[in-house]
C-alpha cells in the first residue's frame, strides 16, 4: 500500500472520477484559491515597505549600508509612480474585489467538498480502493482551498453576525463532521480489505510514510470542526460576551501567577548562583519565556485551522497542504496507469462531476423492454431492479440474482450497470458474455465510452443494441460485422 511491491489485480477504470478533466478541475481550483488569498497579505507587505522607504522614514542613524540599500529602494521605488499609486490608493478597493471572489469561491469549494462526500458514501461498497483515495484527496484540496478562502471563519467587528456567515458555518461544521466520519471510514476499510489479488482492492503508491499517518490529517480536522463549533457557540452577542468575560478573567490570573511564579524562581536561582553569570541568567529567562514562545507557535497554529489570511503561516502551510495532496493524485494516476482496465482519458466537467453523479444515481440511461408492460409498472421495476442491484458486492456475491419468476444477469462497468433480466432456464454466462460484447461494441463505436456518450447518442445506442439482441435473444456475435452495419447508418444520415 505504502510502496510499488505490491502486485496487485486489475482496476475497474472509472472516468468520472479519474478522467484529466475531474483531476484538472479540482487541482486547478484549489490552488486558484490558495493563490489568490495570497493577494490581501502581499498588499498589505507592500504597502508596509513602500511606507518604511520614504524619505521621511528613513533613519539617518542606521547603519551605513542599510541606509545605502534603503535609498537605492527608494529611487527605484519613486521611478514607478503606478506602483506608488496603486498602494496608496487602489490596494483597499482590490483588496475588497479579491476578498468578494474569496467568498464566492469558498462557498463553491463548500458545495463541492459535501457532494464528494455524499458520492463517496453513496459508493463506498463498490468502488475501487484507488477511486476512493482519489475521492479522499479530492475532499481534502476543497477542504484546504475553503480554510484558504476562510468562507466561513472570519472574525466580524458587527454585533450581529451576518445571515450567509453563519449558514455557512453551520454547513461548513456538518460537511467537516462528515468528512471526519468517511475519512475515519475509508482508513479503516482499505486496511481491513486489503487484497491484491481481487480486482479493485488494492493500489500502488510511492508514498514512504508510515502506516496509519492518515490520522494526522483527521486529527487537524478535528481541529477544525472544534474551531467550527466554538464559533458557532459564539455567535449570539450574550455567548460571546460572557466567552470574552471568562478569557478576560482567566488571563488575569495567568498573568499574575506567571509573574509571581518567575520572580520567585529567578531570585533563588540567581540567589543561588550569584549575579555575576550572565550567561546562565540570559539562559534562565529564556527558559521562564519559553511557554510564551510555545503559546505565540500554538496561536499561529490556531491561525491555520482558522484560515485567518494575514497570517504568513498560515498561507504557507495552506500551500504545502495543497501541494501534498496534488502530488498524491499524480502519483496514484501514474503508478496505477497499468492496472486500470479501460480508459481514464475521457474529459470530463471537473467539479461538476461530483453532483452531477449524485443526481444520477438511480437514473436509467437505457431500458429495451421485450414484454408488455404498463408505464407505472416499467417505473416500479426499474426501482426494484436498481436497489436489487446497486448494494450487491462484487469480491462476495454473484453477477446473478433472482427477481421474482426470473433471473437478472448484470456487469458493472465504471458507474453503470448494465443488466439483463431472462428466463430460469437460460445459459446466464451467455448472456454475461454478451452484456461484455454489447459494451465493447459501444466503445469501438464511440471511442473511450462514457456515460455521457449514452446520454446525448441515445438514437444510436439502441440502434447498436437492435444489432445485437433481437427479440431478447442473442442475434450477432461479430463485432466488425455490426460496426459495418452502424457504418452503413452512418453513411444514411
Amino acid at each position: 500500500m505504502e510502496t510499488l511491491e505490491w502486485t496487485c489485480n486489475a482496476i475497474p477504470a472509472d472516468p468520472d472520477i479519474g478522467g484529466p478533466g475531474v483531476i484538472v478541475g479540482f487541482v486547478a481550483v484549489a490552488w486558484y484559491a490558495t493563490l489568490l488569498a495570497t493577494v490581501e497579505p502581499i498588499c498589505i507587505t507592500m504597502n508596509q515597505v513602500w511606507l518604511s522607504l520614504q524619505p521621511e522614514r528613513l533613519n539617518t542613524s542606521d547603519w551605513p549600508l542599510v541606509s545605502k540599500i534603503r535609498g537605492v529602494a527608494t529611487r527605484q521605488l519613486l521611478l514607478r509612480p503606478r506602483l506608488g499609486d496603486f498602494l496608496r490608493r487602489d490596494r483597499t478597493r482590490g483588496i475588497i474585489f479579491v476578498r468578494i471572489l474569496l467568498d464566492s469561491l469558498g462557498d463553491v469549494q463548500l458545495i463541492t467538498g459535501t457532494a464528494i462526500l455524499i458520492a463517496a458514501w453513496s459508493r463506498i461498497k463498490t468502488m475501487s480502493f484507488y477511486h476512493l483515495q482519489l475521492s479522499y484527496c479530492y475532499y481534502w484540496l476543497t477542504v484546504n482551498s475553503f480554510s484558504s478562502c476562510r468562507a466561513g471563519g472570519r472574525r466580524v467587528a458587527t454585533e450581529t453576525i451576518p445571515w450567509p456567515i453563519r449558514v455557512r458555518t453551520i454547513i461548513s461544521f456538518c460537511t467537516v463532521m462528515l468528512g471526519i466520519v468517511l475519512c475515519s471510514y475509508i482508513n479503516i476499510w482499505v486496511n481491513a480489505a486489503w487484497d491484491p489479488l481481487y480486482e479493485g482492492r488494492c493500489f500502488l503508491s510511492h508514498d514512504q510514510s508510515k502506516a496509519n499517518t492518515e490520522w494526522l490529517w483527521i486529527v487537524g480536522l478535528i481541529s477544525y470542526a472544534v474551531y467550527l463549533l466554538y464559533f458557532l457557540c459564539t455567535m449570539g452577542q450574550r455567548n460571546r460576551n460572557r466567552v470574552e468575560a471568562v478569557r478576560l478573567r482567566m488571563s488575569t490570573k495567568t498573568d499574575q501567577w506567571r509573574k509571581m511564579y518567575y520572580a520567585h524562581c529567578t531570585s533563588i536561582l540567581i540567589g543561588k548562583y550569584g549575579q555575576h553569570h550572565s550567561i546562565f541568567r540570559c539562559s534562565l529567562e529564556l527558559c521562564f519565556y519559553l511557554p510564551d514562545i510555545l503559546l505565540k507557535l500554538l496561536l499561529d497554529f490556531v491561525d491555520i485551522i482558522a484560515g485567518t489570511r494575514d497570517s504568513l503561516l498560515a498561507l504557507l502551510g495552506n500551500m504545502g497542504f495543497a501541494a501534498w495532496f496534488t502530488y498524491n493524485i499524480v502519483d496514484y494516476k501514474i503508478s496505477n496507469k497499468e492496472l486500470l482496465e479501460g480508459s481514464e482519458s475521457t474529459w470530463g466537467f471537473g467539479q461538476i462531476v461530483p453532483p452531477l453523479r449524485l443526481a444520477a444515481r438511480g437514473k436509467t440511461r437505457l431500458a429495451k423492454w421485450y414484454a408488455p408492460f404498463s408505464d407505472e409498472e416499467k417505473i416500479k421495476v426499474k426501482g426494484e431492479v436498481h436497489r436489487l442491484v446497486a448494494p450487491r458486492d462484487q469480491k462476495y456475491q454473484s453477477n446473478f440474482v433472482e427477481f421474482r419468476s426470473h433471473k437478472i444477469v448484470y456487469r458493472r462497468y465504471a458507474g453503470l450497470f448494465f443488466c439483463v433480466c431472462v428466463d430460469t432456464n437460460d445459459n446466464e454466462l451467455a448472456y454475461l458474455e454478451a452484456i461484455h460484447f454489447f459494451v465493447e461494441v459501444l466503445d469501438a463505436f464511440f471511442g473511450n465510452v462514457s456515460e455521457l456518450d449514452l446520454v446525448f447518442n441515445f438514437y444510436k445506442v439502441y440502434a447498436i443494441l437492435d444489432e445485437v439482441f433481437l427479440a431478447g435473444e442473442i442475434e450477432e456475435t461479430s463485432k466488425q460485422a455490426v460496426l459495418t452495419r452502424l457504418e452503413h447508418l452512418d453513411k444514411l444520415e
